[in-house]
């Protein structure tokens, strides 16, 4: 993942929680852009300085970090189906994967999750 708009997947290690306000049932968030999406963000100015504070300290306190940067955000893993590529940036599982993920994870939905292609 670039920047907003680019249709693509980001790869990495992220937090994940709950995501109970989605037009797809049972999604989990993704907290886009981590440390290290930030860091490149910043280093290739495609973000300012403060806009990479901002990231960094929603991260250290745990929050999800800013969605509306130029980085993009609102990546979520959600049903659907996984059998194409039609997720504009997110990752879509078939339902009953979906589900079967969501009953492994803890009830606060918090842990990490490594997305890799």
């Amino acid at each position: 993942k670039w920047v907003e708009g680019d249709l693509q997947t980001p790869e990495g290690i992220y937090t994940s929680t709950d995501k109970p306000n989605s037009s797809f049932r049972n999604a989990i968030a993704i907290h886009y852009p981590n440390r290290h999406d930030a860091r490149a963000g910043l280093e290739s100015k495609r973000i300012s300085q403060q806009t990479y504070q901002q990231i960094i300290i929603a991260i250290d306190q745990g929050l999800k970090p800013p969605q509306n940067t130029k980085l993009g955000g609102e990546i979520l893993i959600h049903g659907g189906g996984g059998d194409s590529d039609w997720t504009l940036g997110c990752v879509a599982l078939d339902d009953n994967y979906l589900l079967t993920l969501r009953s492994l994870l803890p009830a606060d939905m918090k842990t990490s999750v490594i997305i890799v292609p």
